[in-house]
Order: structure tokens, then sequence, then C-alpha cells
């Protein structure tokens, strides 16, 4: 009985803590990318150039510059814009995009759904393929397989997202002919039927998502390599082998399950920073998400809406941070001690 009520005190105080825990990292975390947030939208306000100039041409006079000024608060101090900004940020109000003339908010939620998808697919490919590929690495470490995979991974960690994606489109595009260069879907996907409507789409995302798998999987490749061969090594592993616990038994009830809590960490800082990768694939391959926005809305000088697509970015990488650790608990029973169990 007092072992049970024992139990059930340590739960409460392990779930307390714990929540206290998270309390702690989201309020930090959000200060963190409010403070970018603001970083930002100073930086692109000192930035030379007026958005309020597109407005003026041979048949638009000066006085619809300055009404484009008032209209959207340019002609104030830049304290003054701030000020406005984290009034309305506060309650959850990024502003009005002035190219797409509706809230920022609207104007994300329109392409984030893109991104999000692809980000998840690329994510889940590179993860699949870099552990596939680790693991037969680690498995033959002196076979010519594990030396070429090691020379071919290195040189795409090496290179950047865009160098490999326009070096496809040349050779598959253009030389090829073999997938469309740019776009998600032929300018006749209308006229298809459903299944020739889906090849066509999968037809386009080929080549952007090998570019955004294969820039991102060495990552995975080298840790998961890394650590399984440190795990092997280590002296509790010598024991069980020498105890005649089978190798079958050691690698997924111990090596492996050592080797995937890490690895969760790094995956949900990676996928953050697969966003800034999936904006140079979006850019390059001309495809409608996050990305392309957030340079179109750079080349604009759109600021609400820039201001708008870093928050997006760096509130996935925040969620994404997130989400992995609370899946360590839960894997890692060296973190949650024993109690989620």
């Amino acid at each position: 009985m007092l072992s049970s009520t024992a139990g059930i005190g340590l739960r409460i105080r392990y779930m307390k803590l714990l929540i206290a825990s998270i309390s702690k990292r989201i309020f930090t975390s959000f200060l963190i990318l409010f403070l970018v947030i603001s970083f930002i939208f100073v930086l692109i306000r000192l930035s030379p150039g007026d958005p309020s100039q597109k407005f003026l041409n041979s048949s638009k006079s000066k006085e619809l510059s300055v009404l484009v000024q008032k209209t959207y608060n340019l002609d104030k101090p830049i304290f003054t814009q701030y000020v406005s900004f984290v009034s309305h940020f506060v309650v959850g109000d990024l502003g009005y995009s002035y190219d797409f003339r509706e809230k920022v908010s609207d104007v994300i939620l329109k392409y984030a759904p893109f991104t999000l998808l692809f980000a998840s697919a690329a994510f889940i490919l590179m993860f699949i393929i870099g552990f596939i590929l680790g693991y037969l690495s680690f498995k033959n470490p002196f076979s010519f397989l594990s030396k070429l995979l090691k020379r071919i991974v290195f040189i795409f960690y090496a290179s950047p997202t865009f160098v490999i994606g326009v070096l496809f489109i040349l050779i598959f595009s253009t030389h090829l002919n073999l997938f469309p260069s740019s776009g998600l879907h032929s300018f006749n996907s209308e006229e298809m039927n459903f299944l020739g409507r889906v090849s066509d789409y999968l037809s386009h995302l080929i080549l952007p998502l090998s570019t955004l798998v294969l820039c991102g999987m060495p990552v995975y490749f080298l840790y998961i390599r890394e650590n399984l061969e440190n795990e092997n090594q280590k002296d509790y592993i010598t024991y069980l082998r020498t105890n005649g616990v089978g190798e079958r038994k050691i690698f997924y009830k111990h090596i492996l399950p050592n080797t995937i809590s890490p690895l969760l960490a790094v995956a949900g800082v990676e996928f953050g920073f697969l966003l800034g990768g999936a904006l140079f694939v979006e850019v390059v391959f001309g495809l409608p998400g996050i990305g392309r926005l957030t340079i179109d809305a750079i080349g604009t000088r759109d600021y609400p809406l820039i201001v708008g697509c870093c928050f997006f970015a760096g509130l996935m990488m925040l969620v994404s941070t997130m989400l992995a650790d609370v899946i360590r608990l839960f894997i890692d029973r060296r973190l949650s001690g024993g109690i989620l169990n």
C-alpha cells in the first residue's frame, strides 16, 4: 500500500517537474523567437529602399506614394512602427501584406500547407535512407560499399542545396529531358484524368524532393553510423557478449535504442533547418511554398510578409524541437526515470 502511494506521489512530482520544465522551455523559446523577429523588423526597415516607391510611375502621382506611406505607417519613426507592430503581434495580428492586400496570416496559410507537406516528405525519406545506409555502413565498415557511401555522402554534405538543384535541372531536365524543371503541375493538367494529374504532380516533385533529401540525408547517415560504432564499443556491450547474449538481442534492445534517442533531438533541430533548405529548393524549382513567398516578399519589400514568413519558420523549428524532446521522454527510460513506463 505504501509502495503504491509512494509510486503515485513520485509520478505526480515528476509530472509537475515535467510541466514546469516544458513551460520554461516554451517561454524561453518564444522570447528568443520574438527577439529574432524584432531584429528582422528593424533590419529590413534600416535597409535601403522604400516599398511605396513601386507605386510611382508615369501615370501615378507622388501623392499616391505619400498616401501609401501613411496607410502603412511608413512615414512614422522606426520606434513608433515597432511599438505598433508589438501591440498587434501580441494579439496574433501580423499586419497586412502590401502586395496581396490581405492579412499576412491568411497569405501564409495559403502557402504553408505545401511547404509543410514537402518538408515532411523529405524529412521522412532522408531519415529512412540515412538510417538504412548508416546501418549498412556500420555492419560492413571495410567493404567497398561502405567506402563508396562515405565518399558520396561527403560530396552531398559539402554541396549547397541550390547548386545540387541547378545541377539536377541541367542533367535530368535540360539534357535528358526526363523530369520537368519547375512548377508543381503542367499547364494542361486540368485536362488530365485523376491518375494523369497524380503522375504529373509526382514527376514535378521528383527533382525537388531528390535535391532536398540528398542534401539533408548525410547528417543522419554520419550521425547514425558514428553513434552505432560508439555504442557498439562500450564496455557494457562487451560484457553482454561475454555473458552469451545474442547479437540480435544486443543490437535491438541496447545499441539501437541508445542510438535513436539522441538522434531524435538532432532530427527535431534538423527539421527546422530543413525549412531553410526548402526555401532554396522552392525558389530553384519554382514551387508555391513559404520559401518562394519569402523571396518574393524580400524582392518587393513587403515588410509585414517578410516578418510573418520568418515567424512561421521560427515557430516550426520551435514546435519540431519540442515534439522531439517529448518523444525522447517516452523512448528513453533514463530521461523519464522509468516513471512514464
